[in-house]
């Protein structure tokens, strides 16, 4: 496994996810039961958007510096957008680190609450582990787990928990061409396990085809799920990554209208042209 993504932290694929991901942890905290989360592809969990890594590919600047620069200017900011960089807050002040999905999760989560973080990379999961200690030396009250394993493989283990409430975050790293086949599949047996768990699902638009394919394949699964994507420039105009989107399975009541109050104005501050869009799509009547 050669992704590290140290690289591609903060741009416009991680503020759409992470902004995601927030409102599914606090819509699901609008009840007072504990859940469990499972970070299938947890990363290092925070990152130096100024050290090398991120340097050699500064993609934040055109993601989440446009949000925070926006913020910064506009007082009509929408509520998911500043719960997002409220969540990044408490991580750090400091607009020179990222939080990925395990501190934005360890610092959103309750007592009653609990997360498993999985990584498969030898050096960055050795790191998070270091950061999680750290950051359960401040709060010892959580209960937030580390382990080294692969992310599909973990849906495995950790389904269904004990709490019969969980949320199950995969944004798999796309390096593999069968990657849509592993998330379907994947999807598959969490839900075959864990029926009533909300299973988000962060995918690479990288070809029309195979992604329409993708989709096509969730909806046949027969369950209620909302799609969202958005794309920043037409597709034909660079090389790199402009779209991607997340598949929600199962969506707490209020996520589909947080997502239709936000989307319009995320796109708006990360788009670079024209052929800048979003969809968001909800079927059976979320």
């Amino acid at each position: 496994m050669n992704y590290r993504h140290s690289y591609h932290a903060g741009n416009f694929a991680d503020c759409l996810k992470h902004l995601v991901l927030v409102q599914l942890i606090k819509l699901m905290q609008k009840k007072d039961k504990g859940f469990m989360v499972l970070d299938a592809f947890s990363g290092t969990g925070i990152y130096d958007l100024h050290a090398e890594f991120a340097g050699r590919s500064p993609e934040y600047i055109d993601g989440i510096v446009k949000i925070w620069d926006y913020a910064d200017k506009n007082s009509n900011t929408k509520p998911a957008i500043i719960d997002y960089i409220e969540a990044l807050k408490l991580v750090n002040e400091s607009q020179r680190y990222y939080a990925g999905s395990p501190f934005l999760i360890s610092k959103l989560l309750r007592p009653q609450d609990r997360a498993f973080f999985i990584e498969l990379h030898k050096i960055d999961v050795q790191t998070l582990a270091d950061n999680i200690s750290d950051f359960k030396y401040e709060c010892e009250c959580k209960s937030l787990n580390v382990e080294h394993n692969d992310g599909y493989q973990s849906v495995k283990a950790k389904l269904p928990p004990v709490e019969k409430r969980g949320l199950i975050f995969i944004d798999p790293p796309f390096e593999k061409p069968d990657e849509f086949r592993n998330m379907i599949n994947s999807l598959k047996e969490g839900l075959k396990r864990f029926e009533t768990g909300v299973f988000a699902y962060w995918y690479a638009d990288k070809n029309a085809t195979e992604t329409k394919d993708f989709l096509k394949k969730v909806k046949n699964l027969g369950k209620k799920y909302l799609n969202v994507s958005m794309q920043i420039q037409n597709k034909n105009e660079i090389k790199g990554l402009v779209s991607s989107g997340l598949v929600i399975i199962n969506p707490p009541y209020g996520l589909n209208e947080a997502l239709k109050d936000t989307m319009g104005q995320l796109t708006t501050i990360l788009g670079k042209n024209h052929g800048a869009k979003y969809t968001l799509e909800a079927f059976e009547n979320i």
